[in-house]
């Protein structure tokens, strides 16, 4: 069933349609990453998984950042 769902997760991953909702769309690419490692796609579910754990990294720095919230300087 989820094999189905994974063209239109895939567009709205990489639209700008989540931009606002950073937390979403790190929760949404998590998810699509790992559906791809079971289903085999290791090196698709690599490049998924790492955006990830780069985009987690950024927001550990600046927790701002996770909520679309930017420092005001």
């Amino acid at each position: 069933m989820w094999r189905t769902l994974l063209t239109p997760v895939l567009y709205a991953v990489k639209s700008d349609i989540l931009d606002a909702a950073k937390a979403k769309r790190t929760n949404l690419t998590w998810r699509y990453g790992m559906c791809l490692y079971s289903d085999g796609h290791y090196d698709e579910a690599e490049s998924q998984i790492l955006e990830v754990f780069e985009t987690r990294k950024q927001t550990m720095a600046n927790p701002a950042l996770m909520n679309g919230k930017q420092s005001q300087k």
